[in-house]
């Protein structure tokens, strides 16, 4: 093995059944990994950015949205604590502390009288197992 070219020493699977890749370039011993599906990491913003960013991704959804989606769209705006020479080549999601600060968010709205629980189902594409919600012009 040439000592100059980028060597690809391990690929195992982790308890968690995610892979994880790890390469090493020598000379310089650089070391990357790269984790291959989801993970889920501490957010690494403060509380006030992390709660203005809820509340503008509320503010920019229509009248009718979901739980599900409004979490997404978080956490594509979200900056995660990522591990240095990390590569993440899966989806990032939020640990539960961070899950249980948006949902005091949306029940501090709900209790402001600015969202609303939507329960009707028969709306177009309205799944059961996913909270809806629907603004409130009060």
């Amino acid at each position: 093995m040439d000592i100059n070219d980028q060597t690809r020493l391990a690929s195992f699977v982790e308890a968690g059944g995610f892979e994880v890749l790890l390469t090493i370039k020598s000379k310089n011993m650089y070391v990357s990994k790269t984790i291959y599906g989801e993970q889920y990491l501490p957010i690494a913003c403060t509380t006030e950015d992390f709660k203005n960013l809820i509340l503008s991704e509320i503010e920019q959804s229509e009248n009718h949205f979901s739980s599900h989606d409004l979490i997404a769209r978080i956490s594509r705006q979200c900056d995660f604590q990522k591990e240095p020479n990390v590569t993440y080549a899966g989806s990032i999601g939020f640990l539960g502390n961070d899950l249980d600060f948006i949902n005091r968010i949306i029940w501090e709205l709900i209790w402001d009288k600015k969202l609303m629980i939507d329960f009707t189902d028969n709306r177009q594409n309205h799944n059961p197992e996913i909270f809806y919600f629907i603004k409130t012009n009060v």
